[in-house]
This record gives C-alpha cells, sequence and structure tokens, in this order.
C-alpha cells in the first residue's frame, strides 16, 4: 500500500516536471512570435483582403469591357448587314428607275420623230407652194459692172418703181427695157446672189426636180456668177455645201445619196 501511494507521488512529481519544462518552452517561443509580428509591416489577413479586393474589382472592369466589346462587335455586324442590304436595295432601285426612264424616254423619243416627220411634212408643203406662188420658172437679171472700154454698151438703170424692170440707154439714143422676176443690183455680193437661188436647193433636198443655168453672150458673167473664185464661190459651189448641210442635218432621219455631174455648152455644143 506504501509502496503504491509513493509511486503515485513519484508519477506526480515526473509529470509536474515535465509541465514546468513545457511552460518554459512555449515562453521561450513568445518572444520569437512577436519579433515575427512587429516584422510584418501590417496583418496578413489585411493584405489579402485588399488583394482581394482589387482582384475582384479587376475583374468586374474586365467583365464589363469584355461585355462592351461583345456589344460594339453586334452593333459592327448589324451595321455591316444594314449596309448590303442598303446597297443592295440602292442597285434594285437604280435598275427600277433606269428601266423606267429608257421607257419614258423611248415613248418620249417616238413621239418627238412623229412629231417632227409630221412638221417636216407640212414644212416641205408650204415651202414648195411659197416656191409655186413665186413661179416655178423665174428669170434674174445681173447686171455687170462695166470693165475696160464700154463705150458701145448701153446705160443701164433699174426701175425704182419695180425691181424687176431695168432701163437701158443706147449710145445710139435708143431706149428700152426689159424684164424679169428680179433684176440683181452690181452692188449686190455672191452670198446675196445665192440667197435669192437656195430656196430650190432646199426644195432639191426635198425632192423635187429643180434647174438653175446662166445664159448670156461671151463675157457677161456667166462663169463668175455660177463658179466664181476660189475666195469668193459662186452659185455652185454654195449649193453643193446646202445640199451637205441639209443632209446632215437629216441624217438620222434620211439616208441621202448624193452624186455630181457637171457639164459645159459652148456655142450650142456639149464640151
Amino acid at each position: 500500500m506504501k509502496l503504491k501511494v509513493a509511486l503515485t507521488e513519484a508519477h506526480k512529481s515526473i509529470r509536474l516536471s515535465q509541465l514546468t519544462e513545457d511552460d518554459e518552452d512555449y515562453e521561450s517561443d513568445i518572444p520569437s512570435s512577436e519579433d515575427r509580428f512587429r516584422v510584418s509591416p501590417r496583418p496578413i489577413g489585411d493584405v489579402n483582403y485588399r488583394e482581394l479586393a482589387r482582384t475582384m474589382k479587376d475583374d468586374g472592369h474586365l467583365k464589363k469591357l469584355k461585355r462592351l466589346s461583345d456589344d460594339l462587335k453586334r452593333e459592327k455586324d448589324e451595321l455591316r448587314r444594314l449596309a448590303m442590304d442598303t446597297k443592295e436595295a440602292f442597285s434594285v432601285c437604280m435598275g427600277e428607275v433606269r428601266m423606267m426612264l429608257e421607257s419614258k424616254t423611248a415613248d418620249f423619243f417616238r413621239v418627238l420623230i412623229g412629231r417632227y416627220c409630221s412638221e417636216m411634212q407640212k414644212r416641205k408643203q408650204l415651202h414648195n407652194q411659197l416656191v409655186e406662188i413665186n413661179g416655178n420658172i423665174r428669170v434674174f437679171y445681173r447686171i455687170r459692172p462695166q470693165l475696160g472700154d464700154t463705150k458701145e454698151s448701153p446705160a443701164v438703170v433699174i426701175d425704182e418703181m419695180d425691181n424687176g424692170v431695168v432701163h437701158l440707154a443706147h449710145p445710139s439714143g435708143r431706149k428700152s427695157s426689159e424684164g424679169a422676176d428680179f433684176v440683181i443690183p452690181m452692188a449686190y455680193t455672191q452670198e446675196q446672189i445665192f440667197s435669192k437661188v437656195s430656196p430650190i436647193i432646199t426644195s432639191c433636198i426635198d425632192g423635187y426636180n429643180v434647174c438653175l443655168f446662166a445664159y448670156g453672150h461671151t463675157g457677161s458673167g456667166k462663169t463668175y456668177t455660177m463658179e466664181g473664185p476660189e475666195t469668193n464661190p459662186g452659185i455652185n459651189q454654195r449649193a453643193i455645201m446646202q445640199l451637205f448641210e441639209a443632209a446632215d442635218g437629216r441624217n438620222e432621219d434620211i439616208d441621202y445619196e448624193i452624186n455630181v455631174s457637171m457639164m459645159e455648152i459652148y456655142n450650142e455644143k456639149i464640151r
């Protein structure tokens, strides 16, 4: 019994000694923990919280940017699709407008051509009626200026009251008068003379047969009136130019073929 009590007391003493040593070791470790605590500038828990908050904030910005980027991409795709649809619609619209304009233009052109042909026919009739009223056969006198020795030539005076009558005063004293449709004064130019005969050139291009010839004795001025010099052409050259001008003005409606032949009759002989 005494032995058991002694063993118990000894065990308690040993346990107490161990607890005392553990307490001393624990107390010896406390300064080291405090030193580590003082070395750290801020609590570890605080650092983790701020970093976590920053990370969460950055993640929120990234998500927002991604959402905006996705929205922008959708808007760009929508705008691109709208541009393609608009371009296609514009192309279709332009095609329809072009077809409508072509149709309207063709109809309007046909109407104009019809009116033009009608007016051309009326003009032909009126023009040639005027030519007939003036006379299908007309005679013009052209007074040639006196050249060289004119002692044997009669004095020529155009009637002041009638420009179709010319009075002649011969050197012998004899007087006479001649009548025509029109007496061309000496002051008339080649161009003015052609203006008197140009209406029959228009009748020619309208399909009527016309004839114009110069008659007179040698030296009376026939060649000058009909041919003229190169610098001042006469009726022949001016008539041909008028024919081509009239044909060019109607070439969209009528095809013309112009043939020219010339001959000279001298002393009742064809040369």
